[in-house]
């Protein structure tokens, strides 16, 4: 979905594999943000949190007790299913947050990074598997079942990447996880 006014009833998609542009009406994302998507599925926040898939126009509603998001890192899996989980990573304080089908309340992890400078930019789910990428081009496995929800992949080279002209996320493509780093134009100042 493209940014765009929330205070419309007109929201804009975009097929990235054609390029091919999309206006929907949609009364019920008037005054609505989105803050994070996944699949055909998008997390909105308006009054509360809830996920909401345009095309189907399904809605499910988080428990009223969510934890405050500011620009969260979010990601999502198999909504409306029981293996339905989401996670919703925030800078400061460094913390997850995650919900599963029929939980009635959020549960908090808090994680470490061991640079200051260090942050979460990508979260993305496949299988039903979480994975973040760092500022730092760091990997790190998140699991839901385990006393160490979020683990580091030490194993893994870092990834090197540049912030400043680069913008970089993930990408499923045929269930494989692929990350994408797409380096800006430089442009050429105007002449007045």
């Amino acid at each position: 979905m493209l940014d765009g006014s929330s205070l419309s009833f007109h929201r804009h998609f975009l097929n990235p594999f054609d390029g091919s542009r999309y206006t929907f009406t949609l009364y019920e994302l008037f005054a609505e943000k989105c803050i994070g998507s996944s699949g055909s599925w998008l997390i909105m926040k308006g009054l509360d949190h809830y996920i909401h898939n345009p095309f189907t126009l399904t809605k499910i509603t988080l428990p009223k007790n969510e934890p405050y998001f500011y620009e969260p890192i979010i990601a999502l899996s198999k909504p409306a299913s029981p293996q339905f989980s989401l996670i919703a990573l925030t800078g400061y304080p460094r913390s997850l947050h995650f919900i599963r089908q029929n939980e009635k309340k959020w549960s908090s992890y808090n994680y470490n990074l061991d640079v200051n400078t260090d942050e979460i930019i990508q979260a993305v789910t496949s299988n039903g598997k979480f994975y973040a990428m760092s500022s730092r081009g760091r990997l790190a496995f998140i699991d839901l079942d385990r006393d160490t929800v979020l683990e580091w992949k030490v194993d893994i080279a870092r990834i090197k990447f540049d912030l400043r002209r680069e913008h970089v996320y993930f990408l499923e493509s045929n269930k494989e996880i692929v990350l994408v780093i797409v380096a800006y134009a430089k442009l050429s100042p105007i002449k007045r």
